[in-house]
């Protein structure tokens, strides 16, 4: 007979889950329209268009903030005050305050990233393919349609159909395209599951049926692959369905993410095989390429699993006949080994033990090579006991698949099920089998006696739970492996009841069903968890139409329970789509390694990378911060009429293209045109990054007015002050704004005057000075005891002027009234402007007083003086000569008779400080007469 070489078992769990019933509106016309006067809380947004309802109702606002103000009122205030043109926008909001499909949304933070919270621009997968290969889509749904209708699957090719026309290359399989789903023309659909439909859903559903269970990518374009899983080479299949989808998102000009929720549990687990390597060569070809998988839901199926090491005793493995039925009939004894060729040279053998209580060996084939087997397929052993009994027929199907080592064990003919039945290998080397009851192959043994009772257990190869992930594709460095954690704690079906799993799992938390890695060459697997378990998504309108499955739908009645990891894996696909979108020349690799440190850790996953978790749980919001790299743009915030204004960019992004709005392609750019202006960078890998928008709006310059020009009289102050609608003016030379200065010539004074934007406008004004006539007054007496009689001042030319000064009393000078000091005396004569032309002279009035007492002692002669001065005493004496104003001019010491020579001196009064030693200083005034 002939066994096929691979198993397939699809990835699916269908869950039941819950929530409250309660009422939700879609929008706020259905809710004021059932409850119009029923007081209710509301939000309107701070726009213009609300500020007079806003004003007007001042008692209805509980608080608010700079963006929102809340009032609590009923439906019908509202709409009354917007028919009436006070209110423009009113925020209602459709939401279900139980938890939904949405909560993956949340926790993986995926939302974040469709909102653009820290990002340049929203992420949704717009202009991204996302395939899924599965048991179809029912496209009918909301979901998948946009606003206007029309379909978003884009190409669908069923596999299960045998049309005349069949697609080429590939030969097999009905092609539809978008036009036909429109038209109706389309009779391809998911029919006998929902899998197809939930997987689509949580990737890319759009939330469109009642604005709930939104996916990850909901503006990306879909192209479905219905596979048939009654084909043979099915894997390759999956290959082909890979093939064609990256062909049709080259054809496009898109770049593509392939979902593959579905897989088989037996194969070589190394990614070696061919289905395996097509799509490894597929995203090698070229960048923008992505592919995700289901890691599988057998890790709760028991200890299927051996990892075999061979040494030169003896190691065995027990086998259980499996009563039920298998792959090849009832009570029967399958599995399924795989190892490298390299580990292949040992030989093994088949034996049988008795079971429990007893423990004993009763009997083994003959050891065979693993490569002997490869001459004759299959090849068959007659196991007897030591009596010769014959206790089973065994077949042995062996094969090399690229540089391994394969083979199927079937205990065809098993006599009694009283054994434990061995399988044995001795020599070096290594091996891995597959089994389990329940993919119809048989069990291991994990109920083991001590070494006490059976010694030769210490040589037993022990089953494990781990490597069982379902294989190929799955298996690869390339392609993303996703484990699933609990999705939700459950929600309210459709008929109102509660629905919660029957088996405690902490959401957030690893379902017991995900598979585990590593792969059979030690690769870590799988990559990230995601979630799953209990999950809602879009479900096909045949099965949510039929009352039987309301248990199985949300309460929305739009949306289907599922779980698995076939519902976490298009979390990531979806996440990925928004990945491309960002970078559209990104690698799978690129992808993966960003996982890899974005990935988030807790108690929770453990070390990581582990077997379970991979490198921890989705986080799509810092998947995204590994290449975002964020865009500012400086510079002003207007242009003034007739000026430029210069924006620049900032950012860490190393760009290979830089695009301004208005397409200039330089870092920074100059403009004289007013508007919103951004610009995007574009690094190697495609990434984009978007800058805030910049309003550079059209500014308008000040008024300004210098004022009237001015006359004035010289030497006179003025005052320039501006005004208009500047904030600052500024005059040039070195005139302050409105504070007081005396022009010296006649002048042009410039004002500029700024407004808060810093545009400008210039007045001038001109400021001149009136001529005057010239004045002349030349006093005759230019020196004057003070003891002197006043006398008349000489007449000042032209006459009919005014004197002024200490000591003038209308045309006569007193020197006693002006005191010791030399006093200027102005003559002013006004002209008919007013202005007054001055001329002054100086008159010094000296003490009457000359030598001190004691004068006998010492002579100072003559005095006044015009140039020398004699100094005659008894005993020399020091001498110091000061001005009128205390300055020092000449000291001398020890001088008993002297000339004391003062041409250089002008005329005027000086004091002669005349000292003998121990004794007071006698002060001697004296006056220098002019020349």
């Amino acid at each position: 007979m002939t066994v096929n070489r691979f198993f397939f078992l699809y990835v699916i769990t269908l869950f039941f889950n819950y929530s409250f019933a309660q009422k939700t509106w879609l929008n706020f016309s259905d809710y004021a329209s059932e409850n119009p006067t029923r007081s209710a809380a509301f939000a309107l947004e701070k726009i213009s268009g609300n500020a007079k309802f806003i004003e007007e109702n001042k008692s209805l606002i509980k608080f608010e903030n700079a963006k929102w103000v809340y009032v609590q009122c009923s439906a019908e205030v509202l709409l009354q005050a917007k028919n009436e043109g006070k209110l423009e926008r009113i925020y209602f909001e459709f939401a279900n305050p139980q938890p939904l499909s949405d909560t993956a949304l949340v926790r993986h933070k995926i939302n974040l990233v469709q909102n653009g919270v820290g990002l340049d621009t929203n992420y949704t997968g717009k202009g991204i393919i996302v395939g899924i290969v599965d048991q179809g889509i029912d496209f009918n749904h909301p979901d998948f349609k946009t606003s206007n209708g029309k379909t978003r699957v884009m190409r669908y090719w069923d596999h299960t159909v045998s049309p005349t026309d069949p697609l080429q290359p590939y030969n097999y399989g009905k092609l539809w395209t978008n036009l036909q789903i429109d038209a109706g023309t389309c009779t391809s659909l998911e029919t006998v599951t929902a899998h197809g439909t939930t997987v689509s859903g949580i990737a890319t559903g759009n939330a469109r049926a009642n604005s709930t269970n939104k996916g990850a990518a909901p503006e990306a374009d879909i192209v479905v692959v219905e596979t048939d899983f009654n084909l043979p080479n099915w894997s390759l299949t999956i290959a082909d369905a890979c093939d064609y989808i990256f062909k049709y998102a080259d054809s496009v000009g898109k770049p593509a993410v392939v979902n593959l929720s579905l897989g088989s549990y037996l194969g070589s687990h190394d990614a070696r095989d061919p289905a395996a390597v097509r799509i490894e060569q597929l995203l090698d070809e070229k960048p923008g390429r992505i592919v995700v998988c289901a890691a599988g839901n057998s890790g709760a199926q028991g200890k299927y699993h051996v990892k075999g090491i061979v040494s030169q005793d003896t190691t065995f493995v027990w086998c259980k006949s499996n009563p039920a039925n298998t792959l090849v009939g009832s009570n029967k004894i399958l599995f399924d080994l795989w190892m490298n060729q390299e580990e292949a040279n040992h030989n093994f053998a088949f034996g049988a033990d008795l079971p429990a209580p007893n423990y004993a060996f009763r009997g083994r084939t003959n050891f065979r090579n693993w490569f002997s087997c490869l001459n004759t397929v299959p090849t068959f052993d007659t196991l007897y006991s030591s009596s010769g009994n014959r206790l089973a027929c065994i077949e042995t199907y062996a094969e090399i698949v690229d540089g391994n080592f394969h083979a199927q064990i079937i205990f065809r003919t098993i006599d009694s099920t009283d054994y434990l039945y061995r399988f044995e290998t001795v020599g070096s080397g290594s091996y891995d089998i597959w089994g389990g009851s329940w993919q119809r192959l048989s069990d291991f043994e994990t109920q083991l006696p001590s070494p006490f009772i059976f010694p030769a257990i210490t040589k037993y190869q022990r089953p494990d739970s781990l490597q069982t992930i379902v294989s190929s594709w799955n298996c690869s460095p390339k392609v993303v492996s996703v484990a699933n954690i609990r999705n939700r704690s459950g929600h309210t079906d459709k008929n109102g009841n509660w629905y919660s799993p029957s088996d405690f799992v902490p959401v957030g938390s690893l379902e017991n069903s995900s598979s585990k890695g590593p792969t059979r060459l030690g690769l870590m697997k799988p990559d990230v968890a995601a979630s799953g378990g209990v999950s809602l998504a879009s479900g096909p309108v045949w099965f949510i139409s039929n009352t039987a499955n309301n248990s199985q739908i949300d309460q929305g009645g739009f949306h289907v329970r599922n779980g698995g990891t076939s519902m976490a894996s298009p979390v990531v696909a979806g996440s990925a789509a928004l990945y491309l979108q960002k970078c559209s020349k990104a690698t799978y690799q690129d992808f993966i390694s960003d996982l890899q440190v974005s990935s988030t850790t807790s108690p929770v996953t453990g070390t990581t990378p582990n077997t379970s978790y991979g490198y921890g749980i989705l986080n799509t919001q810092a998947l995204f911060s590994q290449k975002h790299r964020p865009v500012t743009i400086s510079g002003p915030n207007g242009i003034c009429p007739g000026s430029t204004a210069t924006l620049s960019l900032q950012s860490s992004m190393i760009p290979t293209s830089i695009s301004w709005v208005n397409g200039a392609t330089t870092s920074s750019i100059t403009t004289s045109t007013p508007g919103n202006y951004r610009v995007v960078l574009t690094d190697a890998l495609g990434c984009k990054s978007r800058s805030n928008i910049q309003n550079l709006a059209a500014f308008s310059i000040p008024f300004v007015d210098a004022g009237q020009n001015q006359i004035i009289c010289p030497g006179t102050s003025t005052i320039l002050s501006g005004s208009g609608t500047a904030t600052n003016y500024i005059w040039n030379n070195e005139v302050v704004n409105s504070v007081p200065f005396t022009p010296t010539i006649a002048k042009m004074y410039q004002l500029t005057g700024y407004n808060s934007n810093g545009c400008f406008a210039r007045d001038s004004v001109f400021v001149e000075l009136y001529n005057l006539e010239p004045v002349t007054y030349d006093e005759s007496v230019s020196t004057i005891s003070m003891g002197s009689n006043p006398f008349n001042v000489v007449q000042g030319i032209p006459s009919g002027g005014t004197y002024s000064g200490p000591g003038i009393i209308g045309t006569s000078f007193h020197p006693g009234l002006a005191g010791i000091g030399t006093h200027a005396i102005v003559y002013a004569v006004p002209d008919i402007h007013g202005c007054l032309s001055t001329d002054t002279s100086y008159i010094t009035v000296f003490s009457n007083v000359g030598v001190e007492e004691n004068e006998n002692r010492f002579q100072v002669f003559p005095n006044p003086f015009n140039e020398v001065v004699n100094f005659n005493a008894e005993t020399p004496c020091d001498l110091i000569l000061f001005d009128v104003n205390g300055a020092q001019i000449l000291e001398l010491r020890n001088v008993l008779a002297s000339e004391l020579h003062f041409e250089k001196l002008s005329s005027g009064i000086y004091f002669l400080s005349v000292q003998h030693p121990n004794e007071k200083p006698k002060i001697v005034k004296l006056i220098k007469s002019p020349k």
